[in-house]
């Protein structure tokens, strides 16, 4: 592209497009619902089990690992999984999500279609 206002009638073409071939996207009714399935208490973090529904009908399974003491706000991280088997409880994702917990993180992560809880 050989200008900024190319590039952007380029983009909204392709979005345009690319909604199309999914008969668009269901309308939004305000924030996803969630439903906290668990937690899990440890020394310094919490875990919260939680499913939402991305889409109408279509639910994810999470975590969300937040810092047990915390001020306030604290920073967000989200940390998709994949390439596991396991998803989101593949050790190593559970210990960068625990230390980021750890020093004061608030970290969302999910499991991705065809693995782990999300697994058909």
């Amino acid at each position: 592209m050989k200008t900024a206002t190319a590039l952007a009638a380029l983009q909204q073409q392709l979005r345009q497009t690319f909604l199309e071939l999914l008969d668009g996207l269901p309308e939004s009714e305000g924030p996803p619902r969630v439903t906290k399935a668990g937690r899990i208490d440890a020394d310094d973090y919490i875990v919260e089990k939680l499913v939402y529904e991305s889409l109408p009908g279509y639910h994810v399974t999470a975590l969300l690992y937040l810092p047990k003491k915390a001020d306030g706000a604290v920073p967000g991280v989200l940390s998709p999984c994949g390439h596991s088997d396991v998803g989101k409880a593949n050790g190593t994702y559970q210990t960068l999500h625990i230390n980021l917990a750890k020093r004061g993180c608030a970290v969302l992560t999910y499991d991705p279609v065809g693995q782990a809880e999300r697994s058909q």
